[in-house]
């Protein structure tokens, strides 16, 4: 069987498939990460392809983590791979993100915006080949 047989066209999955999607999504506008999927797409390829908590998602390009976040949400494993330094921390702390109590987070900011002029401007970090490696085992 050929896999243009397997194929089809789904354009109602136009609107959903962009980071577009997600700038509804309070925790997932904290940072812009346009190449991005959208939650509501990711969470729809899972049930399009009746994955279950038995199955493990790979994700090798994880950027801000929406397919690990999904995944989790539907209490399924899943590996996540980036190049970027910064996308691995974002994927990382969005789900911690989901167990914090509003007026801790909201405490939290307030001391951090009050310490925040007295800290020196970080270095600007230098290119690198290397792939960072983001293992999650998320059941949110």
């Amino acid at each position: 069987m050929s896999w243009i047989a397997l194929t089809q066209e789904k354009l109602e999955l136009r609107n959903t498939i962009s980071y577009v999607g997600n700038k509804s999504l309070p925790l997932l506008r904290l940072f812009r990460y346009k190449e991005a999927f959208s939650l509501a797409f990711v969470q729809q390829m899972i049930e399009e392809l009746k994955l279950t908590d038995s199955d493990l998602i790979l994700d090798p390009f994880c950027g801000m983590g929406t397919t690990l976040l999904a995944s989790g949400f539907s209490s399924i494993a899943s590996i996540g791979i980036d190049k970027s330094p910064l996308a691995v921390f974002i994927s990382n702390t969005l789900p911690l993100l989901l167990a914090i109590e509003p007026h801790h987070l909201r405490e939290t900011y307030q001391h951090l915006i009050s310490r925040l002029g007295k800290q020196p401007l970080a270095p600007i970090a230098e290119a690198s080949n290397s792939c960072y490696f983001l293992y999650k085992f998320v059941h949110l």
